[in-house]
């Protein structure tokens, strides 16, 4: 937050999205929850992150709502 809130321009967001998507299996080695490794959410978890984050914001950007 801090590293966009310094930056000179106007068009770099910050998004929150940390306790957004279900927490993986302690010790998992393969998708579980909402990841499919330790670095990447599945399918479903992008899913979840567009729906509660990236759609409205864009649509608030957009003049949608």
């Amino acid at each position: 937050r801090q590293i966009v809130q310094a930056m000179p321009a106007d068009n770099v967001y910050f998004f929150d999205q940390r306790g957004s998507l279900q927490l993986a299996a302690p010790a998992s080695q393969a998708e579980s929850g909402d990841w499919l490794d330790e670095i990447h959410p599945t399918a479903k978890g992008f899913g979840r992150l567009c729906a509660s984050y990236w759609n409205p914001w864009l649509a608030k950007a957009m003049g949608l709502v």
